[in-house]
């Protein structure tokens, strides 16, 4: 698993400037460190498309003053694949 240092982390709250539709329901600021935009520079040459597949997951919570926000760190997709021998072996176990 990532250290925080290797993931990206935003903060949202309410926002208190909605007025319609088209607004965002929720702004807040973020942090992406030297070392995780380096694995997606490298991801992306990797990869050799135009998209960066990315790792993101949220928590409800309440901060010191007593407003609620959603915390969510993102980090690189490192999934690995499985390659199609492992995955033809598989097929061939009886269970």
């Amino acid at each position: 698993m990532a250290g925080t240092e290797e993931k990206g982390r935003l903060w949202l709250y309410d926002n208190q400037y909605k007025q319609n539709d088209k607004h965002p329901v929720k702004t807040g600021p973020g942090e992406i460190p030297r070392v995780f935009l380096k694995k997606l520079v490298e991801k992306a040459k990797e990869d050799g498309g135009d998209l960066v597949k990315v790792q993101c997951a949220s928590w409800e919570r309440v901060s010191k003053q007593g407003n609620a926000y959603t915390f969510i760190t993102i980090e690189p997709d490192e999934k690995p694949e499985r390659k199609k021998e492992e995955a033809a072996s598989d097929d061939e176990l009886p269970w």
